[in-house]
């Protein structure tokens, strides 16, 4: 839903004279930050992407939880939001 939603505004953008530059992060190839290793090329190009633009729209997940894995990581390891979760003992 929320690329709908970004579909629209940036239907409406462009109706209304703007430039749109849409970097949909599936398509982006980013590699997991490291600060111990130089900057990726992809990330060098998107950050030149950010620093020419005049605006920026950011859709994100519906649930800003985290990602899937961690939600369910933590779910496994009785974990929320850093927090242990108090499970009643197997029995």
């Amino acid at each position: 839903m929320n690329r709908q939603l970004l579909d629209v505004a940036v239907s409406f953008a462009r109706a209304a004279g703007a430039e749109v530059d849409v970097a949909d992060s599936s398509a982006l190839e980013l590699p997991p930050f490291n600060a111990d290793l130089p900057l990726p090329e992809a990330a060098q190009k998107l950050s030149a992407r950010l620093r020419a633009a005049n605006g920026l729209l950011l859709a994100t997940l519906r649930d800003v939880g985290g990602p899937p894995d961690v939600r369910a990581r933590e779910r496994r390891h009785g974990l929320r939001a850093g927090r242990l979760i108090r499970r009643p003992a197997a029995g």
